[in-house]
């Protein structure tokens, strides 16, 4: 992540202030009165943290923009949909996405992760898999707030959305 960072020219000043806030940091927990034990904080950036969306954008840029690689995909911040025409193909550019988070030091959440499959006259036999973990086919999902599959659902769920509202 630093080494990320010190590539887009941000000042070993600031490289160093932000290593200072993820190097041996520590949590305790509090709950109901009790302060538990402390204990080490080791997974980097969390969610919620002030610097994470600026950290992951930055990240996710210098993956993008990686020599290697060629991605035929749709990104906002953290939505990320791959566009390929065969399954094979979608497969080699997973590979390649998998390989250059890695490096980066993030990593595909398989849980968070679907395949859908658009205007296939026969649906592919096979799975995707980073890792080796299957990613669920699915006949729907939602990318920036919208259903992909049918517009005509997703205008249906905003007006009903519109309709609690009023």
């Amino acid at each position: 992540m630093f080494a990320i960072l010190r590539s887009y020219g941000i000042p070993e000043e600031i490289v160093q202030a932000i290593r200072v806030l993820y190097d041996d940091s520590t949590s305790k927990v509090f709950v109901d009165g009790k302060l538990f034990k402390e204990f080490k904080i080791s997974t980097g950036v969390l969610q919620g943290d002030v610097l994470a969306p600026s950290v992951f954008i930055i990240a996710m840029a210098y993956v993008i923009r990686m020599p290697e690689q060629r991605l035929n995909d749709l990104a906002y911040a953290d939505d990320i949909v791959l566009l390929e025409g065969s399954l094979i193909r979608a497969q080699q550019q997973l590979d390649r996405t998998n390989n250059s988070v890695l490096k980066a030091g993030l990593e595909i959440n398989v849980g968070k992760t679907k395949r859908m499959e658009l205007n296939t006259l026969n649906a592919a036999h096979g799975t995707l898999t980073p890792n080796g973990e299957p990613i669920e086919l699915v006949a729907d999902f939602k990318y920036l707030g919208s259903m992909m599959a049918s517009s005509e659902k997703d205008m249906k769920h905003h007006k009903s959305l519109a309709w609690v509202v009023f």
